[in-house]
């Protein structure tokens, strides 16, 4: 006699899938900024079509306004506290790697719009930036 019980062998493809590929983490973490000013934009575009400025303008004005452009998320006074113990530091130190790394996670849109040869250009420009409104 053969078994007529069937043991539930049928699945959804999908769940392939999610065993293969496992959920992404979270694309954009808390305290992210998700857009890039209009302004910052224009720099960058202005830098790589040869412009006089370079993108040491576009990272000026970054750095001028990063305690101003907060993000969605966060409450002005709570990204504040973020400035001071998180990026502050790293400019004060010229821990270029680490404040770079820093503007790649919380502002990736705006770093999207400077190619990596240019970066250090940026960098000079933000330190020249954050300087200049702390005064």
């Amino acid at each position: 006699m053969q078994d007529t019980t069937q043991s539930d062998t049928s699945h959804h493809p999908a769940e392939d899938r999610r065993q293969k590929f496992p959920r992404r983490p979270e694309a954009n973490p808390p305290g992210t900024f998700l857009g890039c000013p209009t302004y910052i934009r224009a720099h960058c575009r202005t830098a790589a079509r040869g412009g006089s400025s370079g993108y040491g303008e576009a990272g000026f004005h970054l750095g001028h306004h990063v305690r101003e452009l907060e993000p969605h998320d966060t409450e002005q006074e709570a990204w504040a506290g973020i400035i001071e113990s998180e990026l502050a530091p790293l400019v004060a130190a010229g821990d270029d790697a680490s404040a770079l790394a820093w503007l790649v996670r919380r502002y990736p849109r705006v770093m999207a719009n400077v190619p990596t040869r240019r970066r250090s250009n940026f960098l000079a420009g933000f330190y020249r930036g954050f300087a200049k409104a702390a005064e």
